[in-house]
């Protein structure tokens, strides 16, 4: 949007007393009382040129300031319910996503604990297998590992695996009573061989597949202070408003250069020009 033709002009208008102006507060150079009143006078001068500019361009400004008011208004009442639909829709996404992925993560976590549990059970039984000295304690720990064997319930849907790791277990007290009754008729690579294959078993137990989503998410960084006494002094920002409250509630015991809380309140002067 352009300046109106009038409203140009009135800034034009006012030039060619700015420009006189600059150059008469130039042109002194205060050296003496005298020069100081004709600076003085000049500045002032100057001083209600500047106000009379502010007072103009608030004067132009304003309609312009509230047409733009009204748009944005205009523009927030059609926008608003739907940036709190668009909102609202992200974070239903959002929540039914990570449940999603809670549930897989859940899944994933109990299949997990079941195939370790397959994994150790086989582990524990050759770890004790190995133990046996005799017939007898094989046959003990045998009845414990093999025929007292957990029911399916352990097991969940992984009974099958889990009795195949069985079967191959049995085969293991099998080859572990040669080893005891027959020495010279054991085979070391039948036991590593039956290990091996218990060790494939369980790798063979079905995975949880990772979620799939056609949802597109942005990281963004955000923060949250949790201690601000650990803050360095460098993300430190004081607060002004309170600081200035202070100065005004306390201004007439206030004295030039005092420190109070780590801050100096001093007078500094500056020229009025009236």
């Amino acid at each position: 949007m352009k300046l109106q033709t009038n409203e140009t002009a009135q800034f034009d208008a006012l030039k060619a007393s700015v420009d006189k102006l600059v150059t008469m507060g130039k042109s002194v150079a205060i050296t003496d009382d005298t020069s100081l009143a004709i600076a003085t006078q000049n500045l002032s001068l100057i001083n209600s040129k500047t106000k009379e500019i502010e007072a103009l361009r608030v004067q132009i400004k304003d309609p312009y300031l509230q047409a733009g008011k009204q748009v944005d208004a205009l523009a927030k009442l059609l926008s608003a319910p739907l940036e709190a639909v668009l909102t609202s829709g992200k974070n239903e996404i959002k929540k039914y996503e990570e449940e999603k992925l809670r549930k897989q993560q859940a899944e994933k976590a109990r299949v997990d604990r079941i195939k370790n549990c397959i994994l150790s059970y086989s582990e524990n039984a050759i770890k004790e297998a190995n133990l046996c000295k005799d017939i007898e304690s094989l046959t003990a720990c045998r009845e414990k590992f093999i025929l007292k064997f957990p029911d399916n319930d352990t097991w969940e849907e992984f009974t099958e695996d889990a009795h195949k790791m069985r079967i191959t277990l049995n085969d293991y007290f099998k080859n572990r009573r040669i080893e005891i009754e027959a020495p010279e008729q054991a085979d070391e690579t039948i036991a590593e061989a039956i290990q091996e294959t218990i060790i494939e078993q369980v790798a063979e137990v079905p995975v949880v597949e990772d979620v799939k989503t056609t949802t597109k998410f942005r990281g963004t960084w955000k923060f949250e202070i949790v201690d601000i006494t650990q803050l360095p002094k460098s993300w430190l920002m004081p607060d002004e408003a309170k600081i200035k409250a202070f100065m005004k509630e306390h201004k007439d015991n206030l004295s030039d250069g005092l420190v109070e809380s780590g801050v100096k309140f001093y007078v500094e002067k500056t020229v009025t020009i009236r």
